[in-house]
């Protein structure tokens, strides 16, 4: 997860460190990372500057949320909980001019197939390789259920 703490803070250099030494260390294990950027939490001047970090980091993915944000801080920023389309639309925008190659893992409040089909439009990739868009959902019966019904 992005060092919240530190983007609040407006300690880019931290950040950035912190970020590059965690995607490093899990690349030099084989891993995948993904790298949550709690966008409730953020505003838009910090998440250009969160995304941009997240992308030049090398990570396999920039994922929305953890699903869990406190709605009240959330709202005084003008922001709502989960997965929304306009900081998807963001990360596909970002991902143009920082790193092509990066991933999009969405995450925090889908629940339906329509939600799922909206987020991938606004993230610019289709869902095959999973390397390039995921979702993440404790909804996946109901999403493929209404799936299927639609096709």
């Amino acid at each position: 997860m992005a060092p919240i703490g530190l983007v609040k803070s407006g300690l880019w250099d931290e950040v950035e460190h912190d970020i590059n030494t965690v995607v490093e260390t899990a690349h030099r294990e084989g891993k995948v990372i993904k790298v949550i950027v709690e966008d409730a939490y953020t505003t838009r001047e910090e998440k250009l500057e969160l995304y941009r970090i997240v992308m030049q980091s090398g990570a396999d993915f920039i994922k929305t949320s953890t699903g869990f944000e406190e709605r009240d801080y959330a709202e005084k920023l003008g922001n709502k909980t989960g997965a929304q389309v306009e900081n998807v639309r963001l990360m596909a925008e970002l991902s143009r001019k920082y790193n092509p190659r990066i991933g999009i893992k969405v995450a925090g409040g889908v629940r339906t197939y329509q939600q799922v089909l909206e987020l991938m439009r606004a993230a610019e990739r289709e869902p095959d390789p999973p390397t390039r868009f995921r979702v993440g959902t404790s909804h996946l019966t109901s999403i493929v259920e209404n799936m299927r019904s639609n096709h």
